[in-house]
């Protein structure tokens, strides 16, 4: 593939397909079936169906580290298609097409929880991201019937040079301090229904919302295409060092210090929400670079997994937790448990998403 690692002119022709984001969410895909895995498995302070009572001390830097950054990525891959699924629509077809891919599964999800749980309400499980994807993307739709948008051809490269390291460290310690004011009255784990519909967890809404709109941004000066690579190395190498910090500090057996806390008036409050900001800011600058200058592929297994990638998102509960109850009595330790629950309900959510579906219009049209 050509070196993209200098800002092209402004004549340079971009790619009919971004590959590199198919394939990106195929990864986030996958942990979001590896975190639901985990959760049977790992010390995790969250609700789960299925537990047992020994534990993997080893999964819970995983579940914490994939929280800190993977939703907060998709938010802004969201948001960067968004932009020119809005730009090529128009208002009417943009609603119209939202509706049916994140309003129609949401709502189909509201029988199958009276079904498993036993009562109605607005009880939307892990589609809570859908949920709230099609509130912004219905407050985006409204914004530009005010302000119209950029079509299309109208993207051009910025002429100023892309994005220094200096105002992205800034943004980290913004998006820190933000995220520390917000938990000193909500922290990780707290949910709120907003408006009585739209399921909100506080915590990490100041990383969501700031990166889907990074998302319109990044879509409306190329950012993706002129990131440099010598940058995307170096915010690489943060992502290392500080996800080996924090992996180290959370398995030293008997530490006397606490440098970290979810929530609360505390220094430590603004230590985590800080490191969280770091390491997501890190983590999602590297993995865009990497997938974007060496997994830019298009292969036909890889097309078909990307198209089946939201229904995958949808139906996996039922896989993973459906195997996590059959392996209950199995022999394997906690460890062994969790490689074979990702593996093996991921595979059958593809093939469930695949199959069944995406079958007919209908499926094609909403999945």
């Amino acid at each position: 593939m050509p070196n993209i690692s200098t800002p092209p002119t402004a004549t340079a022709p971009v790619a009919a397909r971004t590959w590199y984001l198919d394939n990106l969410k195929i990864l986030l895909t996958v942990l979001v079936v590896a975190h639901h895995a985990a959760q049977a498995y790992g010390p995790t302070g969250g609700s789960w169906p299925v537990g047992q009572t020994e534990r993997a001390e080893g999964l819970g830097p995983f579940i914490t580290l994939n929280s800190m950054f993977f939703m907060g990525l998709f938010f802004f891959i969201s948001g960067y298609f968004t932009t020119a699924s809005f730009a090529r629509k128009g208002t009417r077809g943009f609603i119209v097409d939202r509706l049916l891919r994140f309003g129609l599964p949401a709502l189909a999800w509201l029988p199958i929880h009276r079904l498993t749980d036993g009562s109605w309400g607005w009880e939307f499980a892990h589609l809570w991201f859908v949920v709230d994807l099609l509130g912004l993307n219905l407050l985006y739709a409204a914004w530009r019937t005010w302000r119209p948008a950029a079509k299309p051809e109208d993207r051009t490269y910025s002429e100023t040079a892309p994005t220094g390291d200096t105002t992205i460290l800034g943004f980290v310690f913004l998006l820190g301090g933000v995220t520390a004011l917000v938990r000193i009255e909500y922290p990780v784990d707290r949910w709120i229904r907003f408006l009585g519909v739209f399921p909100m967890e506080p915590a990490h809404w100041p990383q969501y919302l700031s990166l889907f709109i990074l998302g319109f941004w990044a879509w409306r000066t190329r950012w993706l295409e002129r990131l440099p690579a010598s940058q995307g190395r170096r915010w690489l190498y943060v992502a290392v060092v500080a996800s080996a910090f924090y992996t180290v500090y959370r398995l030293i057996p008997d530490r006397k210090a606490y440098w970290f806390n979810t929530g609360g008036l505390h220094w430590q409050t603004w230590c985590y929400a800080t490191l969280e900001a770091l390491i997501c800011v890190a983590l999602c600058i590297a993995l865009l670079w990497l997938f974007r200058d060496f997994l830019n592929r298009g292969r036909a297994w890889l097309r078909t997994l990307a198209a089946d990638a939201y229904g995958i998102y949808w139906i996996h509960i039922f896989p993973v937790v459906g195997i996590q109850m059959g392996l209950r009595e199995a022999s394997l330790g906690p460890l062994g448990k969790f490689f074979v629950t990702t593996i093996a309900g991921f595979l059958g959510s593809w093939a469930i998403a695949h199959f069944v579906l995406r079958r007919g219009w209908l499926g094609q049209k909403v999945f």
